[in-house]
């Protein structure tokens, strides 16, 4: 016979165990429904899980506050990405123009200390040829190739030199060798 504290009792621990199962489904239900927020969000889910993902946001306020908030950053998160592709197509002119403004600059000094050095290498020859043999063309050729060998090496551009740039650093030391062959004859 059962008295009528020990039916209590038990009855207590059927609710307890009860409500901490709910609990513990709830908590399972609730950590699904977190996971799948992305995906609901992104509309990646299928049509059931849409509908057990809006029927579980209706009755917890937990999740529905998670829902919120990943709405908000995604929002944001747009914005940011509209504001910067915006700041990226505003920024591409004058990156551009920096870029030739640089290409310019590059090429005038190229230009200018290709020059010097031809004027020099000619002055040499040139009062070298009235002492001891005609070094006028040789020393014109020299004068190039050494122009265009050193300029280079001096800008220290590598790297970034096209076809024609290395096919005049190639021709001037080829140039430079001959001539230095030649003077030793």
């Amino acid at each position: 016979m059962v008295t009528q504290s020990q039916q209590e009792t038990r009855d207590r621990m059927a609710y307890e165990s009860t409500t901490m199962l709910l609990r513990e489904q709830n908590d399972v239900a609730c950590a699904l429904v977190q996971d799948l927020l992305p995906l609901y969000l992104e509309g990646e889910v299928s049509s059931h899980s849409r509908d057990m993902i809006v029927e579980h946001l209706g009755r917890c306020e937990r999740c529905a506050g998670f829902l919120a908030g990943a709405q908000s950053v995604q929002s944001q998160l747009r914005r940011h990405q509209v504001q910067r592709a915006n700041t990226v197509k505003q920024d591409q002119p004058s990156q551009r123009l920096v870029a030739s403004s640089c290409f310019l600059i590059r090429n005038v000094f190229h230009l200018l200390m290709s020059a010097g050095l031809t004027i020099a290498t000619l002055m040499i020859f040139v009062g070298a040829s009235s002492v001891r043999y005609n070094f006028l063309l040789p020393g014109l050729v020299f004068g190039l190739g050494l122009v265009c060998f050193t300029g280079l090496l001096l800008i220290g551009q590598w790297r970034q030199l096209i076809y024609s740039e290395w096919l005049l650093v190639i021709l001037g030391t080829v140039t430079s060798l001959g001539f230095a062959f030649v003077m030793t004859l």
